[in-house]
C-alpha cells in the first residue's frame, strides 16, 4: 500500500497546473507538461511492477477509487484543452492500459461525471 500511495504523490497538482495553465504551449505550459509526465513516469513504473491490474495487486482498493477520478480528469483535461498533447498508449502504457481497466469498471462507469461537465469544470478553473 504504501508503494502505490508514493507512486500517486504529487499526481494531481500536476495535473493542476497542467490543466489550468494558460496560454497553452509557452515556456511555462512547456514546464507544467514535463512535471506531469514526470509523476506519470513514476506511476507507469509502478504500475509495471505490480503484479495485479491494480494498484496493490488483484485487489480493487482505496488508492485506485482516489486514482481513478483523477486519472480521468487528466485524459478528458488533455484531450479537451491540451489538444491530447501526451499520448498515454505509447509514452506511459501501463497507465494507459489501467485507466482502460478502471474506467471500464460498473462501478466507475455508475459514478463518473460526464465528460461535458468534467470540461466545463476545468474551463472555469482556466479563466
Amino acid at each position: 500500500m504504501d508503494a502505490a500511495e508514493g507512486a500517486v504523490e504529487g499526481l494531481f497538482p500536476a495535473i493542476a497546473k497542467y490543466l489550468k495553465h494558460t496560454p497553452d504551449g509557452d515556456a511555462q505550459d512547456v514546464e507544467k507538461k514535463m512535471a506531469l509526465e514526470q509523476s506519470l513516469e513514476r506511476l507507469n513504473t509502478h504500475l509495471s511492477s505490480v503484479d495485479g491490474p491494480y494498484m496493490t495487486g488483484h485487489s480493487f482498493s482505496l488508492v485506485d477509487c482516489g486514482l481513478a477520478p483523477k486519472l480521468y480528469h487528466m485524459k478528458t483535461g488533455v484531450d479537451s484543452f491540451k489538444n491530447g498533447s501526451i499520448d498515454f498508449a505509447t509514452q506511459f502504457p501501463a497507465v494507459d492500459e489501467y485507466m482502460k481497466t478502471v474506467f471500464d469498471r460498473p462501478s466507475f462507469q455508475q459514478t463518473v461525471y460526464p465528460t461535458e461537465v468534467v470540461t466545463w469544470g476545468w474551463g472555469n478553473a482556466r479563466n
